[in-house]
């Protein structure tokens, strides 16, 4: 017979206090509590899951697309992404440099955390949905390659649903 083990969601992907924005005085941890009801919901489809084992099959809901976003949104929050995914001198992020100079400009953003907070806000406000439309308008234009390949024009509001749809083509999950 299979079986899940059974651990604390939290526990498994948390990394407490990360998603502080210390410039929303009026709501240090927004971001936090939005992470938290994403949590709630993949966890109701991880429950789902462990549940349907005894029956042997289990039917997919739009829900667990929740699930596919609360785990990229996992990768996305580990330390390492929130100090080094928007510094300009970061050479992996060369094609990328002029885009977020501009963007940090437009949106009065002062550190490449804040673009990170930026961004986050972003992935938590967006549904699945609209962030796989947003990135489908953008290889629409410039292609899977050349979304890959080009240096990022700074106007491309929504360019991080690229990152999105990537993760998302390249680690659907599968159930």
């Amino acid at each position: 017979m299979m079986s899940l083990d059974t651990r604390p969601i939290g526990k498994v992907y948390g990394v407490p206090g990360i998603c502080q924005d210390v410039r929303n005085t009026e709501n240090i941890n927004e971001l936090e509590k939005k992470l938290a009801c994403l949590e709630c919901q993949a966890a109701s489809v991880i429950k789902d899951l462990h549940d349907a084992l005894a029956g042997g099959y289990f039917i997919p809901k739009r829900s667990s697309l929740e699930l596919q976003k609360f785990l990229f949104l996992m990768s996305y929050r580990h330390e390492s992404c929130s100090s080094q995914s928007f510094q300009v001198d970061c050479p992996q992020n060369a094609k990328a440099r002029q885009w977020i100079e501009c963007f940090m400009k437009a949106k009065d953003i002062q550190s490449p955390v804040e673009m990170w907070l930026h961004i986050l806000r972003y992935y938590l406000d967006v549904s699945h949905s609209d962030l796989m439309r947003d990135a489908a308008e953008l290889v629409e234009k410039y292609g899977e390659e050349g979304l890959q390949e080009m240096n990022v024009p700074p106007e491309l509001e929504h360019y991080p649903a690229a990152t999105y749809h990537t993760y998302a083509d390249d680690y659907f999950v599968s159930i």
